[in-house]
């Protein structure tokens, strides 16, 4: 197993505005600030690592636990049709997964609209970042 990289992360920063769902003993879970759909959800591995064949049996386990968890909190939340769920580790060099509820029609949240223009295709991404209070009402509404 490859040694954690030590480094500034904008993924390890989301605590320090209260904004982690859940810790868990191996992840934290938070919601995404690009809501690429309604619910987009983050679970970020707590040490820094890039590689999926460097995680430990024990944070697989927990990450299948985690994505079920969320899978169903989302669900009875939002009803999304379907979900993909995506490893990065490219853009912020740390590990993580993101869940992504995909929707056939349009969802309303605290008076914004969220279409799924993709829907039964590869997702598009958004590159606007969420407003803070709605990030943390959808916090709220996930823990």
């Amino acid at each position: 197993m490859k040694k954690a990289l030590k480094m500034k992360c904008r993924l390890c920063d989301e605590n320090k505005k209260g904004l982690w769902i859940k810790q868990a003993e191996y992840w934290n879970v938070h919601v995404c600030w690009f809501q690429h759909t309604l619910g987009t959800t983050g679970i970020i591995l707590k040490r820094h690592i890039e590689s999926f064949a460097d995680l430990t049996k024990e944070e697989i386990g927990e990450l299948g636990t985690l994505l079920k968890e969320f899978q169903k909190k989302l669900e009875k939340e939002f009803g999304p049709d379907h979900f993909n769920i995506q490893m990065n580790c490219n853009w912020h060099h740390h590990l993580h997964f993101l869940l992504l509820p995909r929707y056939k029609e349009r969802r309303e949240f605290m008076g914004k609209d969220y279409f799924d223009n993709s829907f039964g295709e590869p997702i598009v991404y958004t590159k606007d970042e969420e407003q803070g209070d709605i990030r943390r009402a959808l916090t709220d509404k996930l823990r």
